[in-house]
């Protein structure tokens, strides 16, 4: 059988030299866990640093750039997208301050987005900083997050050099654009509560850091965070810690919590949420000028009980989007003056909030109701609550500044480019902010459907299509099929114009809404956690057969994609119905969720996927653990296993039992590759260059699979 299967791979493939695919010697460790046996095959690859491990990592790499080389069309299509990407001039973000406004956006023929300024709004736009200039110390950095000063003068930027795991923070002059303060490393914000929370009066700010070195054990490289106040123009080493761990016993703080820090520009507080790795959060304040090192005097708002979605500060109240009581959400706000007031300022309804941002006039909200949204305007004062009308359909995103009226709004669709628009409270009026030119893409080719595939059962699931208005339902369209499905996590529209290469070539894009994410709520969120997290594979397996019983395509031309805790759908898809996919992109995801613990954001997914501390928290991970799920001699589709050398989060050993496991078990002639950047991390490039040669990757995998005739290797 083995041999057989490798004749076809070959038969399959252009009759050009490839660099061998090693095969992984099986070395079985038994653990009994709770009562549980438990047997892992390739343990010896958690040695990563051993000579033997790398040089599989190596061979595997090799042997997958070798055979994605030999598509044809996969250079051109990296053009193609490169060249659309320089056409798009849309905003990538705005910042509004008490002084001058900074947005983010690309400029035509650019490669990644600038930063520009604006001394008001309305002022003609100078530009602060071209981050594809940008080295320090002779090393190029890529540009992960801004956070600029309420007023005006300073932003801190999130900055990650080329293969470095840990981003550091520079702090830019806005008036000079000359660099001053530097830290780093310190931690990242999706899974270590990094964010730079200015001082009111922008003399200083917040942000998260550890004690991690060299030696720190990797499943404790986030652990044991503390939020730091660093003034401006002083050494980082004299920085002072207020919140975190080791510091109060009055605020318990285990080693794996991670807390997320956040102040108001009209606030005489701080705020810090604490996560503690499952749904629940807890938050604690303090007045600012009460702070004082460890001695400071934190006083819990919420306790840990509550699963929260966001915290606004201002003045003296705690705006608290929560689910206690209210699965879709309800905003609350918390009197910090000592009185223990609470008053409920939006309750719940039947859509699901979203967001929300503080303007000096009100509060305002996101609520999802189908598939658009509506924005609410609650005045700080508890007036009437009123709508602010949007000017088309789609995910309203709002940026709000304490210290101005009003909020800035972009409508987000899947295929028109974001506007900015201004909503002006004393005129009731909302219109175009002028922050951005003209968009050069056409979005009239193309359509966006809202509908439903039903599970086994009987829920309804969201599912989202994108596809080019002429198509031709012939039941042979090739299919691209993403899902996330976790952490309560949504999957909302955002404008791709390279998806305009997929779509142009007879695709269609597909999300599945899948429970375990966030669409439908908290409610909506548990239905698809822990024990249950088999039920968001089944969604998944639901969307892709809703594909076929509708007409759009068929049985093995359907190509899944799914990344970080999305990838637990696209493995366990594969396993459960490796007859209905054509091809899977597995990208930075975990392969081994049972020893998924031992990785530097393990203890964080405990509540996702389920506990080592039970012998039923075992039997959840089991379930969705897909080293332990693969069957032997089982025909699986084509699959691209993706990862990044340098990911903050996950090891390459995840991905690697995982592959190993899947080329040892493959029955049939399809390609199991591992793709390995050796500089990239846990997300892609930021660049247009780097992100269309990884699209193109992506795109011509999935084609050359399902069989598009522009990507068939020469036989």
């Amino acid at each position: 059988m083995r041999r057989l299967r490798t004749v076809l791979l070959v038969l399959a493939l252009a009759a050009v030299p490839t660099a061998a695919q090693p095969a992984a010697p099986v070395r079985v460790v038994v653990d009994t866990l709770h009562g549980v046996v438990v047997e892992d095959p390739y343990r010896w690859m958690e040695a990563e640093a051993e000579a033997e491990v790398q040089a599989f990592y190596r061979a595997q790499a090799a042997h997958a750039d070798s055979v994605l080389a030999r598509i044809p069309g996969r250079d051109a299509l990296a053009a193609e997208i490169e060249g659309v990407l320089a056409e798009d001039t849309g905003l990538w973000g705005l910042w509004p301050t008490a002084g001058p406004l900074v947005t983010r956006r690309l400029v035509p023929g650019a490669d990644e987005p600038a930063l520009f300024v604006r001394d008001t709004p309305d002022a003609p736009e100078r530009l602060l900083l071209d981050p594809s200039t940008l080295t320090l110390g002779g090393r190029r950095f890529d540009f992960r997050g801004l956070h600029p000063a309420p007023d005006g003068r300073h932003v801190a930027l999130s900055l990650a050099a080329d293969g470095d795991t840990e981003p550091t923070l520079l702090v830019l002059d806005v008036a000079t654009g000359a660099f001053e303060d530097r830290i780093g490393p310190v931690l990242w914000g999706s899974s270590s509560g990094f964010g730079a929370a200015w001082l009111p009066d922008g003399s200083g700010f917040f942000y998260t850091t550890n004690d991690a070195t060299p030696d720190t054990p990797e499943t404790e490289r986030y652990w044991r965070g503390r939020v730091v106040l660093h003034r401006l123009g002083t050494d980082p080493s004299e920085d002072v810690a207020v919140f975190g761990h080791g510091l109060s016993e009055a605020v318990p703080f285990e080693p794996h919590f991670t807390p997320f820090v956040s102040t108001g520009a009209a606030s005489g507080h701080v705020a810090v949420r604490v996560w503690r790795g499952g749904p629940t959060q807890e938050v604690w304040t303090a007045p600012l000028d009460a702070l004082d090192g460890p001695r400071t005097p934190w006083r819990q708002v919420i306790p840990p009980t509550d699963v929260l979605e966001g915290v606004a500060l201002h003045g003296d109240a705690l705006y608290v989007m929560t689910a206690d009581g209210a699965p879709r959400y309800r905003i609350v706000r918390l009197a910090l003056d000592g009185s223990g007031r609470a008053d409920e300022v939006l309750p719940e309804g039947e859509g699901v909030l979203l967001a929300m941002a503080a303007a000096r006039d009100a509060l305002y909200a996101v609520r999802r109701e189908g598939g658009t949204s509506r924005i609410l305007r609650a005045p700080h004062d508890g007036s009437a609550v009123t709508e602010v009308p949007l000017p088309a359909p789609g995910l309203a995103r709002l940026t709000a500044f304490p210290g101005r009226d009003g909020t800035f709004v972009r409508v987000r669709s899947w295929i028109e480019p974001d506007r900015a628009y201004h909503y002006d409270p004393s005129t009731g009026a909302l219109v175009l902010a002028g922050l951005e030119p003209e968009p050069v893409f056409d979005p009239s080719p193309y359509r966006v459907v809202n509908t439903h595939a039903p599970a086994a059962d009987g829920t309804r699931i969201p599912l989202t299509l994108v596809h080019r208005r002429d198509l031709a339902l012939d039941g042979d369209r090739p299919v691209h099929l993403y899902g996330y499905g976790s952490f309560g996590s949504s999957v909302d529209p955002y404008f791709a114009p390279f998806l305009s290469t997929w779509l142009d070539r007879g695709g269609v894009y597909a999300v599945a809404h899948v429970r375990g994410g966030g669409e439908g709520g908290e409610a909506w969120h548990e239905a698809g956690r822990g024990a249950n997290k088999p039920v968001a594979v089944a969604d998944f397996i639901a969307s892709a057969e809703h594909l076929v019983r509708e007409g759009y395509t068929r049985p093995g031309r359907i190509g899944i994609e799914g990344a970080s805790a999305g990838s637990v759908l696209i493995d366990n898809a594969v396993i459960d119905r490796p007859d209905l996919f054509g091809a899977a992109v597995f990208a930075v995801g975990v392969g081994d969720e049972v020893r998924a613990y031992y990785t530097a954001g393990g203890a964080r997914n405990l509540a996702e996927f389920g506990s080592l501390d039970s012998a039923d928290g075992v039997r959840s991970l089991l379930a969705v653990s897909a080293l332990h799920r693969v069957r032997d001699d089982v025909e699986y589709p084509p699959v691209l296993f993706v990862s990044g050398a340098t990911d903050y989060v996950l090891p390459l050993w995840q991905t690697g039992k995982l592959v190993a496991r899947m080329q040892a078990a493959q029955a049939g002639p399809a390609p199991l590759l591992w793709r390995i950047d050796w500089q990239g991390g846990h997300s892609g490039g930021s660049s247009n260059a780097v992100f269309a040669r990884e699209t193109a990757m992506l795109y011509s995998f999935l084609f050359w699979r399902l069989g598009h005739p522009e990507f068939q290797p020469a036989r």
